[in-house]
């Protein structure tokens, strides 16, 4: 049985042997170790192991606050705003006001960027006046959030308000102040001020919104203007968000100039580079947009051809004559009956062939998750197939969007067609445990157990990884439940060490650690000789210190010095020597925490 992250951990914790458990400046080095998981492209990895070794708050605040920060750090990193919230409302009572602060901020980012701006302003409010504010700087930055909450929710005459008391309070605006003071002009409509403060300001984001401005008031550009335009939209080295606008803004002269082709082709490529930036209301281009352009080129195309509304096979014939020669006719077409079929059948297909044709173009991925974006919102998703929803699942899973994937698979409870039941109910377990519908995941996982699917190979690690997930969310008593219906089930001696091991962890964290030495050892028994003795050895140091923590310390000690028999390494037997010691300081002075 090949099990990667087992074999991981167990190495680490024997490796280790308590510079995790015991606060030192080792467990900062491990903790580094962990980190750079996460830089190496393992962040997934590097989130599950701080969860298993955190130290805990009340025992070891100042250690827990460096794991705390390198956890929130690896999630802002992988953009996992949700997670970042679900995170925050474990907080225990007594964090450290500076740890607390910018924790919030954190998370008043993830609400903006999930677009909840009302419930980012609630935590602004609370960082702005819940607590005395020392740090000036920290001050300007919750009143900028401030500015920007009210830009996400379109409230423009709310974001010129809070802009001019910033000012009266601010007077020397910085230069990315001006830039957000600019915007709001825009929104508001006011383009003759915006370009007098984007004159000011020396950045390729200013002159593409100075571009914008002088478009708006005058609906045309100068050739040069317009070469201006094409060199920010296809310079790669320039800042995300400066070539979207730049795209956003040919997209929008080319609609004033009635070029319909020119319209689709830049409003395409805006969207490709919409993902991640803050709201911009006052820009005029979006998915909403783009599905319109489309159905207005395809119906063009309809009449022009006299098809009838609800000859679903002829407009798909149409559509299938033109993708090689007229991709983005078809590509119109193909979105139109999407929407408009009049079977589910031809709308299924004009999905797919509307997906394949997408996924063409150039960073068609981004394009084609923003595509479909409004189309899941609120109860959007009911009308599209399940086949797509099964699609979007697929690719939102294959980020670590769990949530989303979650979304995507709402009401749904069988397997897409073509793919296989077992394998398939495994992963949506899985999807549906890490987004909080609990109870349901663990119904799909007892399902399998007690049915007739055979547990073995890769259906069986796809099984533990999900009773891996349980351990996560902290579903313990069930994750002993499903281990134990698998050892009664199996004879494998390497699959039954693992077992005990994983039932021993899940016993420990329900501070019975009586009945998580007995399994650890268990597993030590079954450990062998070879490899196994790495194993062993794991099993038994955490056997240790269960005994420990139950006050048996006799037991404890007798269990180090066997490990000390057993390793040469001059570091292990440092740290075993160690743990002794702290054994006989709680047996003379019991309550110290050693």
């Amino acid at each position: 049985m090949s099990m990667p992250l087992a074999k991981f951990i167990q190495n680490l914790l024997f490796t280790c042997l308590g510079l995790l458990s015991s606060i030192t400046a080792a467990s900062a080095m491990e903790l580094d170790s962990i980190a750079e998981l996460s830089r190496q492209g393992a962040p997934q990895l590097s989130l599950k192991l701080i969860e298993r070794y955190q130290p805990n708050f009340l025992d070891h605040a100042e250690a827990w606050y460096d794991w705390e920060g390198r956890r929130l750090q690896i999630l802002e990193s992988r953009q996992d705003w949700a997670g970042i919230i679900e995170r925050y409302q474990t907080y225990p009572e007594g964090i450290d006001t500076v740890f607390s602060r910018w924790a919030r901020e954190l998370l008043v980012k993830s609400y903006l960027e999930l677009e909840q701006a009302h419930t980012a302003r609630r935590h602004l409010r609370h960082l702005i006046w819940a607590t005395q504010i020392e740090d000036a700087e920290a001050l300007k930055r919750y009143r900028d959030l401030v500015i920007r909450s009210f830009m996400a929710e379109a409230a423009v005459e709310a974001a010129q308000l809070s802009m001019f008391r910033y000012q009266q309070d601010y007077p020397r605006l910085d230069p990315r102040m001006q830039l957000l003071r600019a915007e709001i002009l825009l929104f508001a409509k006011r383009y003759e001020e915006a370009q007098g403060i984007l004159a000011g300001i020396k950045s390729e984001e200013s002159k593409v919104l100075s571009l914008l401005a002088q478009l708006r008031q005058s609906n045309s550009l100068t050739d040069e203007e317009q070469a201006e335009l094409r060199r920010m939209a296809s310079q790669i080295n320039l800042p995300r968000r400066v070539r979207y606008l730049a795209w956003a803004v040919q997209a929008e002269l080319a609609q004033i100039e009635n070029q319909k082709t020119a319209t689709i082709l830049a409003q395409e490529r805006a969207l490709s580079l919409e993902s991640g930036l803050h709201s911009l209301p006052f820009i005029r281009t979006g998915a909403e947009q783009l599905w319109q352009e489309y159905r207005a080129r395809a119906l063009a195309m309809g009449n022009r051809k006299q098809l009838l509304q609800g000859d679903d096979g002829a407009w798909l014939e149409l559509a299938d004559g033109l993708v090689k020669q007229e991709p983005l006719d078809a590509r119109s077409l193909y979105a139109y009956l999407a929407l408009d079929a009049a079977a589910e059948s031809n709308r299924t297909l004009a999905h797919e062939r509307l997906i394949d044709q997408v996924l063409l173009l150039q960073e068609g991925e981004q394009i084609l998750e923003r595509l479909y974006r409004p189309l899941f919102q609120g109860q959007g998703a009911d009308r599209l197939p399940s086949r797509i929803r099964y699609f979007f699942a697929d690719r939102a899973l294959s980020r670590g969007d769990v949530e989303l994937a979650s979304h995507y698979l709402a009401k749904l409870d069988t397997a897409p067609d073509g793919e296989d039941d077992i394998a398939w109910n495994q992963r949506r377990a899985r999807i549906l445990i890490m987004a909080g519908q609990t109870a349901e995941g663990i119904a799909i996982l007892r399902g399998q157990l007690n049915s007739d699917v055979a547990l073995k190979g890769k259906v069986l690690d796809r099984f533990m990884q999900v009773v891996f997930d349980l351990q996560t969310v902290k579903e313990h008593e069930v994750a002993i439940e499903l281990f134990t219906s698998l050892l009664a089930q199996n004879s494998n001696l390497r699959l039954r060490r693992e077992l005990h091991f994983w039932i021993a962890d899940s016993y420990r964290e329900l501070e019975q650690p009586e009945l998580a030495t007995a399994h650890y050892l268990k597993s030590a028994a079954l450990s062998g000789g070879g490899e196994g003795q790495l194993w062993a050895q794991s099993a038994k140091y955490q056997a240790a210190q269960a005994l420990a923590e139950a006050g048996l310390y006799d037991d404890a000690r007798t269990l180090y010095r066997q490990l000390l028999r057993a390793t040469e390494d001059t570091e292990r037997k440092a740290v075993l020597r160690q743990e002794m010691q702290d054994l006989r300081l709680k047996q003379v002075h019991p309550g110290v925490d050693g």
